[in-house]
């Protein structure tokens, strides 16, 4: 398969015809709930979360078959929820990964205190295995493991669209120019057009077919497809 490309099918029909990534961030659907009388708006909510399919996800299916692309050398960052906390962390173990957890902290969060603290947070779990690029040569703030964003201060590409400076600085961290970074759900496109502003190689899979016209529109998601 080319590379520099965002592919509309279902990542686990290719993954194995795709060269070998020195870098996976992927952002995969959560198993996310909204229920009990704190959340506001569920409705709307939870409509809008079934038609980007993140209401369920079988994580047994893909995150071995993706972690496997890699041939034992993982260099990988996977967004989740709370909910699938325990099994990618139980994964890194099972690989034998080092590894470490990033926060993206959300500023203005869906109100919500019914019995439960606020939902204001989603979480990063970073693996790494064997010998892998991590750059130390950024100031310190570069490395702190909370990230704050303002909800509605994005594209619109995408209900899950995730921060570009993120994005960016962790690819700036943990790979080199002319590396290749894996995007199994790619949404919005912002894996892919952080790697274009940093000189990096990408190969992307985007299942729905609307969020790849999306990114064909969007202009800051001008991408080769």
């Amino acid at each position: 398969m080319d590379i520099n490309k965002i592919y509309c099918m279902d990542c686990l029909d290719a993954l194995k015809d795709i060269p070998k990534p020195d870098l996976i961030v992927c952002d995969p659907p959560y198993e996310f709930t909204a229920s009990g009388s704190g959340i506001m708006n569920k409705d709307k909510i939870m409509a809008k979360i079934r038609d980007i399919g993140t209401q369920h996800f079988d994580f047994n299916r893909y995150i071995q078959k993706i972690l496997d692309t890699q041939q034992g050398n993982i260099n990988a960052y996977f967004f989740c929820s709370k909910t699938l906390l325990p099994a990618y962390l139980h994964i890194a173990q099972k690989n034998k990964c080092s590894f470490d957890m990033l926060f993206l902290v959300k500023n203005n969060p869906v109100p919500c205190k019914n019995n439960h603290y606020a939902i204001d947070t989603e979480y990063c779990v970073f693996m790494r295995k064997g010998k892998n690029h991590f750059n130390n040569g950024f100031p310190f703030n570069y490395y702190k493991k909370h990230h704050y964003i303002t909800i509605g201060s994005f594209s619109g590409c995408h209900l899950n669209e995730k921060p570009i400076e993120m994005i960016r600085k962790m690819i700036k961290i943990s790979s080199n120019e002319g590396d290749l970074v894996l995007d199994c759900f790619m949404g919005s496109g912002t894996t892919a057009v952080a790697c274009k502003d940093l000189k990096r190689n990408f190969i992307g899979f985007e299942l729905l077919q609307k969020y790849v016209d999306q990114m064909r529109k969007m202009k800051n998601c001008v991408l080769m497809f």
